[in-house]
């Protein structure tokens, strides 16, 4: 368990407080060093460390891509809800 190529994180920070979720960021990038990890999570703060980011929306992929892309497209409002 301790050296798992792949981890999955299902919004590990979400209950925290700025500093706190900080300092368990950190903690978590260096332990991901290496490895794949998945997070689903709500908070921006964790996006830093991940190279592509899938944003869903109602089950649906609204945006796939690169960090950078992607938080470009959300930060300009290009990035809408699904549509039924």
């Amino acid at each position: 368990l301790h050296h798992a190529p792949i981890l999955l994180m299902d919004e590990p920070t979400s209950a925290m407080d700025y500093s706190t979720e900080t300092a368990v960021a950190a903690n978590i990038a260096k332990f991901c060093a290496g490895r794949t990890l998945l997070i689903a999570t709500h908070r921006s703060t964790l996006l830093t460390m991940c190279d592509r980011i899938i944003v869903m929306d109602a089950g649906r992929v609204v945006a796939d891509g690169p960090r950078e892309s992607v938080m470009s497209a959300l930060s300009s409002g290009k990035i809408t809800k699904a549509t039924p």
